[in-house]
């Protein structure tokens, strides 16, 4: 007789029962790892009653197998090991749904939706999807498909035939028979243990076997009829405590008989406490200060209750119905949702077409400005080039002004020697040649006047920051005026008498020293000069009297006078202002 211990390396006890033993094991030649199940009852040899009817079961549990459904455990080559019924299963590390639920107490939508399409899609496998795995042929009278070698002729009535032939009525189902796994959060149907197949109970104790909580009323009456709505049921339980996060109808643990059969009161004729109201507490307790909001939709708590209900006829038929109206209700629903979502979207597409429009708008206000400001700098660019121009030109101008002055002392002195000598000259001569000197300078003096105004009435003079003991002006001189230019002088500080800009026919110039003039409307000239030796002030000069008055420095004032036309003479001298 074959030993465990030669074959598999025990590596967990997973669980035990009243009947057998579950060890996770790994083969010793091929390395797999499964779980073993291992009966308690010893067996003598394989033709024992007891083993016979462990092959049974487990032929039921190998046909399931043949559709490999990703949410059913499989089982795998039952064997008679140290004396005792064995069979190896796949090995599904997880834990149960009822320890899941007691773990985090609430579970969100998203994992219920995918609990309820893989279990009730499991169950709907062995209500009606199982027969095209396990019917025969020849044994079934299938005729073949003309047109298709691989496929048999099935009709409604064939299929009813076949459905009812080879269904599997689990009669187990409860929340430790279903398992989560770990890696990937897929839930596995477990334990075939009760099955029903064709009327056959895979053992004898199945009409009584089964978790309290779970069981539908007819499992409590000898004379029920156990079917594939007696699963709905218990599967309605089950779904009914994933949402709400316990069982409509609670046992206490070690409850006496009494309580059993108040269990089964409640199972015929109690009404379960609402779902929403234990969802929140549910929520309310894995999620303390939080305010729970209805997460779920109405359609699905009558369908959990149209599960549950207590006449098996009211409820459905068998798993692929629930699973084929939950469909139906999910499209809908998506559907209603894709439509509420479009609208939305298309909403948003409008908001965001106007923000695009609004965003477009200020980008060509900006490139307009950038464009403004692009101008700017290249004006001043221009101006600052032609102030370096005036500055060269007016170095030139003191240059030459300089020579000039020295050649008017030249001459003047030499006039002087002149006069001292015209008295002796009878022939007039000393006279002509003062005169022709006199015209010379004149001529020259003409000239150098003649391209300092042009140059003047041909650029724009700036002002920037002028300090007088009024304040600081600033302004621009414009060359297209009366007197050499029109321009604007303003305070860059708040104007004491209320004056906050001149504007005005302008005069400017340069007399040892530089200044500008304003010719107001009122007939009044107000200007500001400032020296290059100290000299600074403010000079006015009212329309009624012609006269200058400012402050100055180092005794050095000037003093001037106007003529008619508005042209400038004046000379600095030492003395008092007039």
């Amino acid at each position: 007789m074959a030993s465990i211990s030669d074959e598999y390396e025990k590596l967990q006890r997973l669980g035990s029962g009243s009947f057998a033993t579950i060890w996770k094991v790994r083969h010793k030649s091929l390395r797999y790892v499964r779980a073993l199940k291992v009966s308690k009852e010893e067996v003598s040899s394989e033709t024992e009653h007891a083993y016979q009817q462990f092959l049974k079961e487990c032929t039921v549990l190998l046909k399931i197998g043949n559709g490999c459904h990703p949410n059913i455990v499989r089982i795998y080559q039952p064997r008679l090991l140290d004396g005792r019924a064995s069979v190896e299963m796949d090995y599904v590390k997880g834990q149960t749904l009822n320890g899941y639920l007691q773990k985090v107490k609430f579970i969100e939508m998203d994992e219920f939706y995918r609990l309820f399409e893989q279990i009730v899609g499991a169950l709907a496998y062995c209500h009606h999807d199982i027969y095209e795995f396990l019917m025969d042929p020849n044994v079934d009278n299938l005729t073949s498909d003309p047109d298709d070698g691989s496929r048999y002729l099935i009709d409604e009535e064939t299929e009813r035939r076949l459905v009812a032939k080879y269904a599997v009525t689990h009669n187990d189902i409860h929340s430790n028979n279903v398992m989560r796994r770990d890696y990937d959060g897929s839930f596995v149907l477990l334990d075939f243990g009760l099955a029903i197949q064709d009327g056959q109970a895979v053992k004898t104790s199945a009409r009584t076997g089964g978790a309290l909580e779970y069981m539908a009323p007819e499992k409590f009456e000898k004379s029920g009829n156990i079917s594939t709505q007696s699963d709905i049921y218990s599967l309605g339980i089950l779904l009914y405590e994933a949402l709400a996060g316990r069982v409509p109808f609670v046992l206490t643990q070690g409850a006496s008989i009494l309580d059993q059969t108040a269990m089964y009161q409640q199972h015929k004729t109690g009404i379960p406490p609402s779902i929403e109201a234990l969802r929140r507490e549910a929520f309310e307790a894995a999620n303390p200060g939080q305010t729970y909001q209805k997460d779920f939709p109405d359609w699905l708590e009558q369908m959990i209750l149209h599960c549950i209900e207590k006449n098996p006829a009211n409820r459905y038929a068998d798993a692929k119905q629930l699973c084929d109206d939950f469909k139906s209700k999910m499209e809908t629903n998506a559907i209603t949702d894709n439509v509420a979502l479009l609208k939305e979207n298309t909403a948003l597409k409008r908001k965001l077409h106007q923000a695009a429009e609004h965003a477009e708008t200020q980008q060509t206000a900006i490139d307009k400005q950038n464009r403004a400001i692009n101008d700017m700098r290249n004006m001043v660019d221009n101006l600052q080039n032609d102030v370096a121009k005036l500055d060269a030109e007016n170095k030139d101008l003191q240059n030459t002004n300089d020579n000039l002055t020295l050649q008017n002392n030249a001459l003047d002195t030499e006039n002087a020697k002149l006069k001292s000598a015209s008295g002796k000259n009878k022939g007039g001569k000393g006279w002509k040649t003062v005169a022709l000197l006199f015209a010379a300078a004149a001529v020259v003096l003409g000239v150098l006047f003649y391209k300092q105004y042009n140059t003047q009435k041909t650029e724009n003079i700036t002002v920037e920051n002028m300090e007088t003991p009024d304040g600081w002006w600033t302004g621009l001189i414009t060359p297209d005026s009366l007197m050499q230019g029109y321009g604007e002088l303003r305070y860059r500080t708040d104007d004491p008498d209320g004056r906050a800009s001149y504007k005005g026919n302008m005069t400017s110039g340069k007399r040892n020293g530089q200044g500008f003039l304003l010719y107001s409307n009122d007939n009044s000239f107000e200007g500001l000069f400032q020296d290059d030796n100290f000299v600074k002030g403010i000079f006015k000069v009212p329309s009624e009297k012609m006269f200058f008055e400012g402050e100055f420095k180092d005794n050095n004032p000037y003093e001037g006078s106007w003529k008619d036309d508005n042209t400038i003479i004046y000379r600095v001298k030492n003395g008092k202002t007039k």
